[in-house]
């Protein structure tokens, strides 16, 4: 998979890969690079490429935060056993999040693969729960996954809204 990184009228100043999984990272006149690691960007630069093979067969995946003048953001490139290869998006693809992580949601895709893409994105599942989102073989599949995942999301929310501030001081210390 060629993948391309561009910072939007922005320098880029890194690409911090956090985890390979099957995956083999060509990148910055280094090859095959696997597990956590960042490459340095030349001074202004506003594009670079690199590489995504396959170490051995099955799913592969790597997660990457894009580093530029306004900060970072987390992406992941993959593809599943069927060699469909995705790629998430992530501010950079249109969806505008805040120093806090707050989504505006009036900027979220028209397109309904793009949402969905988002909708992956946004999620913060370990690896091993977003790879099947990867591997879906149709957008069909893709929204029920997506789905099942968010009505989790939605039943814990539910159960924290039933919390006060008072009942959750009287329960519990942090710090």
């Amino acid at each position: 998979m060629d993948v391309t990184a561009t910072g939007q009228s922005n320098r880029l100043l890194s690409l911090q890969f956090t985890q390979t999984s099957n995956a083999l990272v060509d990148v910055g006149g280094q090859n095959g690079r696997t597990g956590a690691f960042s490459v340095s960007l030349p001074a202004n630069t506003t594009s670079t490429t690199f590489y995504v093979r396959r170490a051995a067969a099955g799913p592969t995946t790597a997660m990457l935060s894009v580093v530029d003048l306004c900060g970072s953001w987390q992406t992941f490139v993959g593809g599943g056993t069927g060699g469909g290869v995705s790629v998430s998006a992530g501010p950079a693809g249109g969806i505008k999040v805040d120093a806090g992580g707050v989504v505006d949601l009036l900027e979220m895709p028209d397109d309904p693969l793009s949402l969905l893409y988002a909708a992956a994105w946004l999620l913060q599942v370990p690896l091993a729960e977003k790879q099947p989102l990867l591997e879906a073989q149709t957008s069909a599949h893709l929204l029920h996954q997506l789905r099942r995942l968010y009505r989790r999301e939605l039943a814990v929310t539910e159960h924290l809204r039933e919390i006060s501030a008072e009942s959750a001081n009287m329960s519990a210390w942090l710090n």
